[in-house]
């Protein structure tokens, strides 16, 4: 995502309105969503949530639509417009909106964020020149208690991984933990 956003000056972050409930499920499929009720048989037109499919099915539909827009990113119910010029960023949101309206997919206007130099997305602060670690996860970061079992430490090592990135050698840096994680290192 980084590289993607490094030149960019302008943003503008989308929410879904209803999120999956806006993907139509084929009428020979709605039988695959039957529950009983005491009035009956019910079948859902479309997707609810709790499907086991549910989340990718969302994210799959919402790669598809945006495919051609290199000028985002879109991690299930948001999207992330970001634009080198004010002027592109118009003609970037006016075509996102279009592709979207195409698909039948809405926004929630009163979540749609813009107007900043820096925007939280995917647990990262967008500036105009450069992406950052959010700061309220560098903060929970620093304040993880010590390990006290293998399954910790592997917790641990899958979030300081998100940042890998930002931290110049990191799997030296990880390298004690990751020894801590092997079959011959201790319970």
């Amino acid at each position: 995502m980084g590289n993607k956003l490094n030149s960019a000056t302008y943003f503008i972050k989308l929410d879904h309105t209803k999120g999956y409930w806006q993907i139509p499920i084929k009428e020979d499929h709605t039988k695959y969503t039957a529950f009983r009720s005491h009035t009956g048989l019910i079948e859902f037109n479309f997707m609810p949530f709790g499907l086991s499919t549910a989340r990718s099915t969302f994210q799959l539909a919402m790669s598809h639509t945006l495919r051609d827009l290199l000028f985002l990113v879109s991690y299930f119910d948001d999207v992330l417009i970001f634009s080198e010029t004010l002027s592109s960023h118009v003609k970037h949101i006016q075509a996102t909106l279009t592709e979207l309206k195409n698909a039948n997919l809405t926004f929630r206007p009163s979540k749609a964020h813009t107007g900043f130099d820096s925007i939280d997305f995917l647990g990262h602060t967008t500036l105009q020149d450069k992406v950052l670690p959010d700061r309220e996860k560098t903060v929970t970061i620093r304040q993880i208690n010590t390990p006290t079992s293998k399954k910790e430490i592997k917790r641990i090592l899958g979030l300081l991984n998100y940042y890998r990135r930002f931290a110049q050698d990191f799997s030296k840096l990880a390298q004690p933990l990751t020894d801590l994680t092997k079959a011959r290192a201790p319970n």
